[in-house]
């Protein structure tokens, strides 16, 4: 079942999925890793003439929601332990893809900073677990900051050292 969803998934990507594929893959939402169903939420937005696309991506995306787990500013997923390893996949890639998969959807604007920071604080000597994790984090930090660019930035930073105090507009 993970395979024929992971091919969904791809053929997705590349719009050559259809709608009647998704009764081929033969698992739920609830039943998918937290990675294969973020690029089941990504894919769903790529299938054209899908008739309860909407109810798809809702249920999809409560399944995510009750999966993020944060310790602090660490973002975790309480099923990392179920990552399909042999398909290459680790609790950093899940989160990662959990990042990118909401990133710019209606609904996680005010979770997209804080799930960014928690994905970045799951790195280990600048690097995340795995070479694809790597590389789906480098994804998502492209895209975090194609719709959060620096320059958006605005307020004022006032710093004090005894007597002594600065102000910095940004």
């Amino acid at each position: 079942r993970l395979q024929r969803l992971n091919a969904f998934n791809a053929l997705a990507r590349a719009g050559a999925a259809t709608p009647a594929m998704l009764g081929q893959i033969g698992i739920t939402p609830q039943e998918m890793p937290t990675s294969m169903l973020s690029d089941y939420m990504v894919a769903l937005d790529k299938v054209s003439g899908l008739a309860n696309a909407n109810a798809l991506r809702g249920t999809a995306e409560n399944v995510l929601r009750t999966r993020l787990v944060y310790e602090g500013t660490l973002l975790d997923l309480s099923d990392q332990s179920n990552a399909p390893w042999w398909l290459m996949s680790s609790g950093d890639e899940g989160a990662i893809k959990a990042v990118i998969a909401t990133l710019g959807r209606p609904g996680w604007n005010d979770d997209a900073p804080k799930m960014m920071v928690g994905v970045s604080l799951r790195q280990q000597r600048g690097r995340w677990d795995t070479t694809t994790a790597n590389a789906w984090g480098t994804i998502a930090a492209k895209k975090f900051g194609g719709l959060y660019p620096a320059s958006a930035i605005m307020g004022t930073t006032s710093l004090s050292l005894g007597q002594q105090s600065v102000l910095k507009s940004w």
